[in-house]
């Protein structure tokens, strides 16, 4: 079958299950951001314990970056994840030092509006983007096998 709805389905299901596939490796885009960018797979210890002590502080630092990212560009179809990562690496300083002197508020406030301003994603010609392809339609035929 290519290009045509299964038996008994509307044309329309065939579109949805290409956005689903194209949504799911937007999960795996993420999960390869904390690999190259958080480093969550390498250790500088060989003893266990420090080890494990080092991923769950890793993993601890991925959330808070992702919470981060969700809070200032999630809704943004257009944001770019590398670099609302790079945004939240780049400003951890200020949020160690306003967590000790306090304005963490503010001090988060501020990094929020650094992503809602510069963490776009360029349009591209070649390979469009996730959100070129649900945004401005799937223009190549779905291959069903």
């Amino acid at each position: 079958m290519q290009g045509q709805s299964p038996p008994g389905e509307p044309q329309s299901s065939c579109a949805a299950q290409a956005e689903f596939v194209i949504c799911d490796c937007t999960i795996e885009l993420l999960f390869k951001l904390w690999k190259e960018h958080g480093h969550i797979d390498d250790w500088r210890s060989k003893k266990p314990d420090r080890i494990l002590c080092e991923l769950y502080a890793k993993l601890a630092a991925m959330l808070i970056q992702q919470w981060l990212i969700h809070e200032g560009s999630w809704p943004d179809p257009w944001r770019s994840l590398v670099k609302a990562a790079a945004v939240v690496r780049r400003e951890a300083n200020r949020i160690m030092v306003a967590l000790y002197e306090g304005g963490l508020a503010a001090t988060l406030q501020s990094i929020v509006r650094c992503m809602h301003s510069g963490c776009r994603i360029n349009r591209r010609k070649g390979r469009p983007s996730t959100a070129q392809l649900l945004l401005e339609g799937l223009e190549w035929s779905v291959t069903l096998t």
